[in-house]
């Protein structure tokens, strides 16, 4: 079995989970596998001097929040076998953004918002937890895939996952 990853932001306890931008969590492959995830990597580091990120940075709640706010912290991979205590810690402390940054993603790029919700279409839970973040495109596409009740049967999926 190989070591899963995570990419890590030790300055604020923040980490991204591979899986959900959906890739692999092995190396190399984490890196080449979704340009999903290296986009929203390249989102949160992106500094502030540069021009883009100031024009983008105004166009929605969550691209105010997360975009750049890992400019010049430390980010890096960390493993499962080789740093069981950073990975224990993150398991413990750490704040998974990674469907903060989905979210933004969908904010910044209407070609980004689309292919991301293709990739979920079927699977109501990560759709649902994507739409209860609140951000209307999202939740509008959930609402017409899965009905005005789709709360209900988001519910209903999580508590089956459980048993």
């Amino acid at each position: 079995m190989s070591q899963y990853f995570r990419i890590f932001n030790s300055s604020k306890l923040q980490f991204l989970e591979p899986s959900r931008f959906p890739c692999s969590g092995n190396f190399p492959s984490m890196l080449t596998g979704s340009k999903h995830l290296s986009a929203g990597l390249a989102l949160l580091t992106i500094g502030s001097a540069n021009s883009a990120w100031l024009a983008h940075k105004q166009l929605g709640h969550y691209s105010q929040q997360w975009l750049g706010c890992w400019s010049g912290d430390m980010v890096q991979l960390v493993g499962d076998y080789e740093q069981a205590d950073v990975w224990d810690e993150l398991n413990r402390n750490g704040q998974d953004i990674s469907l903060q940054v989905l979210t933004m993603m969908c904010e910044l790029s209407a070609d980004l918002k689309d292919e991301i919700l293709s990739i979920y279409a079927d699977d109501l839970v990560s759709l649902g937890n994507l739409a209860r973040l609140e951000h209307s495109q999202v939740l509008a596409f959930v609402q017409n895939k899965f009905g005005r009740n789709w709360l209900d049967k988001y519910h209903r999926k999580l508590a089956e996952s459980y048993q």
